[in-house]
């Protein structure tokens, strides 16, 4: 059984990278490349996972994550980024990543 996964990530190279690499392990994976495409994705599919980056067009990952956490609670995130800082994966965790 696969596992639908929604990778949201606005660099091609690594949403291309994190996609072929779960797709080769057997999972249905869906990208969005910014925080409206995201809640779009959000929207119309059922993820059983989403990876996450904080730093992202149009609308940013913090608050994709307030939405998916209202929307789908029981939504397993993963929130990655290359700018993180100890306030943000805080807020991250508070918000239920």
């Amino acid at each position: 059984m696969s596992t639908a996964i929604l990778v949201v990530e606005d660099a091609p190279d690594i949403a291309t990278l994190l996609s072929d690499q779960l797709q080769a392990m057997g999972h249905d994976v869906t990208v969005a490349g910014d925080g409206q495409a995201a809640l779009n994705a959000l929207e119309q599919g059922e993820p059983d996972l989403m990876l996450l980056d904080l730093i992202l067009p149009t609308i940013g990952g913090m608050d994709v994550l307030k939405h998916a956490r209202k929307s789908r609670p029981d939504l397993p995130v993963i929130v990655m980024t290359a700018h993180g800082t100890i306030t943000a994966a805080v807020e991250a965790m508070k918000a239920g990543a």
